[in-house]
């Protein structure tokens, strides 16, 4: 299970989001994310940010990662369980923007990466739930940053 984002930003290499049409994410819909690593001595933290409306018909998402190397190889890949409302309240996660009635979680994906080589990686997000297409989901991204390990 991920928790949700307490630190504060510290050396941002990338904030990507994809804005999903008509609030519904496809199977097939594979957002992927292209950034540039140039210290390999860091570490690196992964977070989702994800834009969900009331109407998300679940209180988790399952989300499959995969992280790209300059060669196209894969360097890391997990499905991951997201918790978009809380169990047993039903209150959703993330900060709310009550005009538009969306709610934007930002979730820690990976807490500590490294990564071997430098140059242009990417990063692949897919969704993992029974329902094609999901609706309520009007944005998905990542932020990855620099930790102070």
């Amino acid at each position: 299970m991920l928790g949700i984002l307490a630190a504060c930003n510290s050396s941002v290499v990338v904030e990507k989001h994809v804005t999903l049409t008509q609030g519904q994410w496809n199977l097939q819909q594979v957002p992927a994310f292209e950034f540039t690593i140039q210290d390999t001595n860091a570490t690196y933290q992964v977070d989702y940010i994800i834009e969900n409306t009331l109407d998300y018909p679940f209180y988790n998402l399952y989300v499959r990662y995969e992280c790209f190397d300059p060669s196209g190889k894969i360097v890391a890949s997990q499905l991951q369980h997201v918790l978009l409302f809380e169990e047993k309240s039903g209150k959703p996660i993330g900060k709310p923007d009550w005009k538009a009635k969306n709610f934007t979680a930002d979730l820690v994906a990976i807490p500590a990466l490294k990564f071997k080589t430098p140059g242009k990686h990417t990063f692949k997000l897919t969704q993992y739930m029974r329902q094609n297409p999901l609706k309520a989901v009007n944005k998905v991204g990542i932020r990855i940053q620099k930790t102070r390990l």
